[in-house]
């Protein structure tokens, strides 16, 4: 977790205030107001407070979901540590890059390409509805990840002669009826 600096109580406070009634108090929220503190560029702290506010008022989404963006786009912001304005479109394919880590790293990538790629179309147009937005040159063409669509097979799906083995030798009552 990132540290407030001596200095940047002040700050701290005055993003608390103004994202308080958005996106709450709890652990993760402390963490966000922590981060945005920490920022070296105090115009993206800004921006990410009005993305959120704005962010909010377009989509309704839930307090805990706008937390998530706005760690993700923390991290993009330390990652890349520059102006947001400054950010070039390889800036965003190395973000994205470092995430293809080990085999589960789709579904982290999948979510934060779509963050980054939000938030860019707000940036470079804010006075235009969410789904009116183009694309900006920084987050075009930055690719989609493919997953399976079938994680099961048809033999891994019970018979009813596998459910009948499992009910007969069940130890647990409760747990055979909450499986019938």
């Amino acid at each position: 977790m990132a540290t407030i600096t001596v200095g940047s109580d002040e700050e701290y406070i005055a993003i608390q205030e103004k994202l308080r009634p958005t996106i709450g108090n709890d652990n993760r929220c402390r963490e966000c107001y922590k981060k945005l503190a920490s920022l070296d560029d105090k115009t993206n702290a800004d921006t990410l407070i009005k993305y959120c506010l704005q962010y909010k008022r377009e989509a309704d989404i839930a307090d805990s979901s706008l937390t998530i963006v706005l760690l993700n786009l923390l991290r993009f912001a330390h990652k890349v540590n520059k102006s947001f304005t400054d950010v070039t479109h390889d800036d965003v394919l190395v973000y994205l890059e470092h995430m293809k880590v080990g085999n589960k790293w789709k579904r982290t990538y999948a979510l934060s390409l779509i963050t980054v790629t939000r938030f860019f179309k707000w940036l470079y147009s804010p006075d235009i509805g969410p789904k009116e937005r183009p694309k900006p040159a920084v987050v075009v063409n930055l690719g989609r990840v493919k997953f399976d669509k079938k994680t099961y097979k048809n033999k891994d799906i019970w018979t009813l002669e596998d459910n009948e083995v499992f009910f007969k030798y069940c130890p647990d009552k409760v747990l055979s009826r909450y499986c019938s």
